[in-house]
């Protein structure tokens, strides 16, 4: 089974959880199967823009849809949660 992780990034780590679950949950509403997504906040960890300006920080605050396993196959040697803190299951 593929797996994809849907990793929330904000500047507090419950944010980050609640927007990732709260996406997870939209897209099993929409159809896709629960047990293929792996909803994960990274809080402020995983910066992609300096956030000492208000354009970095708002580049900060997003969601990313990764792959984390093909067929089964965990991808690029990282667990399915990445190293975020999983938040909760999408199946409820």
């Amino acid at each position: 089974m593929s797996l994809v992780r849907i990793e929330g990034h904000a500047p507090e780590q419950a944010l980050s959880e609640a927007r990732a679950l709260t996406v997870a949950r939209w897209l099993v509403a929409h159809g896709v199967a629960c047990e293929r997504l792996v909803p994960i906040g990274f809080g402020p960890t995983k910066p992609v823009a300096d956030a000492s300006t208000p354009e970095g920080r708002a580049a900060n605050v997003r969601i990313d849809a990764i792959n984390a396993a093909l067929r089964g196959r965990l991808i690029g040697g990282m667990p399915a949660d990445g190293g975020g803190q999983l938040a909760g299951d999408p199946c409820r």
